[in-house]
C-alpha cells in the first residue's frame, strides 16, 4: 500500500526536477548565453589533447 505512494512520489519529483532543469539550462529563463568554450569544438579538442598530455606526464612522474 505504501509502495504506490513512494513510487508516485519518486516519479513526481523526477518529473519536477526534469522540467526545472530544462527550463533553467536549455531555455535559459534567467537569461545568459552558452559560453563559447562549450560550443566551440576546436577548443574542446585542444583541451582534451592538453588533458591527455598532462595525464601522460603525471603517469611518467609516478
Amino acid at each position: 500500500m505504501a509502495s504506490k505512494y513512494i513510487v508516485g512520489s519518486l516519479v513526481g519529483s523526477s518529473v519536477i526536477a526534469y522540467v526545472c532543469d530544462t527550463a533553467i539550462a536549455d531555455h535559459k529563463i534567467f537569461g545568459g548565453t552558452t559560453p563559447t568554450t562549450v560550443s566551440n569544438k576546436e577548443w574542446l579538442e585542444e583541451t582534451e589533447k592538453e588533458c591527455r598530455h598532462g595525464r601522460v606526464l603525471l603517469d611518467l612522474l609516478w
